[in-house]
């Protein structure tokens, strides 16, 4: 348990952030993604095979004799990156293997040895599966519970909640149509139940940004939220902070010109 006593090494502003930080640190990666996939479907086709997706090794026998040793996982992320056809039958004489060690062959308790095209077809259907795969590892991942039975969702959920009522509580430069804009959010999060209510309601979005560079277009989640109601426009930050816009365009050039100094890309969308 944290000393109550011990200071610390944190600014108050940035404990949310850092909560979050840490809170959501383990999240899927496409690295976490691909290695549990790959142990997933060989454990298919060899119930009993247990091993570390990380730590394995492929084999590759070259030419001038012996083998060249590559992590599983690096070859499945290059095949992800540039897909070509995969042949893992033997180098006469030498055979393709899966090792931990680098000596020793993977082997199970029902087969004396992996057979190496069965791997080379899960490698070659990754890039046909991953987006689901990650997809699946995400729903599973925001349903995790912790020792509370908090899932992921509910925890991220009450601190901006939290975040948005701190926000219009404190001594700020927001007048009192803004607090009440945060407030109502924080206390009424369901937009229908919001629109229900008798007085102009407030729309709130979490920020989806778009990067486009020549042909490639690529979106990022934030954790901001926009607040707009009628010219009252805020941009709510995980850390507490509260920026005030007079416009919905105003947002958009202030927003844009933050983006721009950080990506170099042509074109710049959210929504």
């Amino acid at each position: 348990m944290p000393n109550p006593n011990t200071l610390s090494p944190f600014a108050p502003s940035q404990l949310p952030a850092r909560a979050v930080q840490e809170r959501f640190s383990q999240r899927p990666t496409i690295t976490s993604v691909v290695a549990n996939t790959l142990l997933a479907r060989l454990k298919e086709h060899y119930p009993t095979l247990d091993f570390d997706p990380m730590a394995v090794k492929l084999a590759s026998p070259h030419a001038s004799g012996g083998w060249t040793l590559k992590l599983l996982i690096e070859v499945a992320i290059e095949h992800l990156l540039a897909p070509a056809p995969l042949d893992f039958s033997p180098r006469d004489p030498l055979p393709f293997y899966l090792t931990l060690n680098g000596s020793k062959r993977l082997n199970t308790r029902t087969a004396p040895y992996l057979d190496m095209q069965v791997v080379a077809r899960i490698l070659a259907d990754l890039p046909l599966t991953l987006y689901i795969d990650y997809q699946q590892a995400l729903v599973d991942y925001w349903n995790q519970t912790d020792e509370n039975g908090v899932s992921h969702c509910q925890w991220l959920s009450e601190v901006l909640k939290g975040q948005l009522k701190t926000a219009g509580l404190r001594p700020s430069n927001l007048n009192e149509a803004q607090r009440q804009a945060l407030l109502q959010v924080a206390n009424t999060p369901d937009r229908q139940e919001r629109n229900a209510r008798p007085g102009r309601s407030v729309d709130a979005w979490f920020l989806e940004t778009t990067f486009t560079k020549e042909e490639q277009e690529i979106r990022r989640q934030g954790p901001e939220i926009l607040l707009q109601q009628q010219n009252n426009v805020l941009l709510c930050h995980v850390d507490g902070r509260v920026e005030v816009f007079n416009s919905m365009q105003a947002f958009n050039d202030a927003w844009g010109r933050v983006l721009r100094q950080q990506y170099q890309v042509d074109h710049i969308g959210w929504k």
